[in-house]
């Protein structure tokens, strides 16, 4: 028994258990926009992910306006250091979940988005992908967590740390596994 991730279905066991992942602990975003518009978006966000896999995996920009800008990026911060994981599942035993971080640097995380949000939001999910990648021995403890997204034809890099994030998004690993045992308890699946 180990970890799996079952990509048809995004969801990620441990032991067979499955737990939750990092979008799924995270509160629900307010959409401000039909559902049309959000499947769109969603489905372009899965391409601008697709495209950036295949620059990682090969360093070719395929004339592609979006992959361009991504390099330029990457070559203007040398500071992040080599690229150690991209797009790999992840799972913390410690905590129960998992994850798929974007990009994981030597000195820095990245999560590609379209467009930049809620800065507090963000920080929960790069504190997750620090869980994971510091409880996996894959990275040092960074301040370095940016979200880039893809505006004008460049890469814009905002910084999203935040010191008490990895805090509340453990919070938001109990609370979802209080919900859980309340539930089975309100359904008699747990008797003293």
């Amino acid at each position: 028994m180990g970890n799996r991730f079952d990509p048809a279905l995004h969801k990620y066991y441990i032991n067979e258990i499955e737990v939750p992942h990092i979008t799924g602990l995270l509160p629900k975003q307010e959409k401000y926009v039909s559902d049309e518009k959000y499947e769109a978006a969603r489905k372009r966000g899965e391409d601008n992910h697709s495209m950036i896999k295949l620059f990682l995996d090969t360093g070719d920009i395929y004339n592609d306006p979006m992959l361009f800008a991504l390099d330029i990026m990457l070559k203007d911060h040398p500071e992040f250091g080599k690229v150690i994981l991209y797009e790999q599942p992840l799972f913390s035993k410690r905590y129960m979940f998992g994850g798929k971080p974007d990009v994981i640097f030597e000195n820095a995380k990245i999560d590609f988005k379209l467009n930049f949000n809620n800065k507090y939001y963000h920080s929960l999910q790069l504190a997750a992908q620090e869980i994971l990648t510091m409880e996996n021995n894959i990275s040092p403890d960074t301040e370095n967590w940016f979200i880039a997204y893809y505006q004008n034809s460049k890469f814009k890099l905002k910084p999203v740390y935040n010191p008490e994030a990895k805090k509340m998004f453990l919070k938001l690993v109990d609370k979802y596994y209080i919900d859980q045992s309340i539930n089975k308890f309100l359904k008699g699946e747990i008797d003293g």
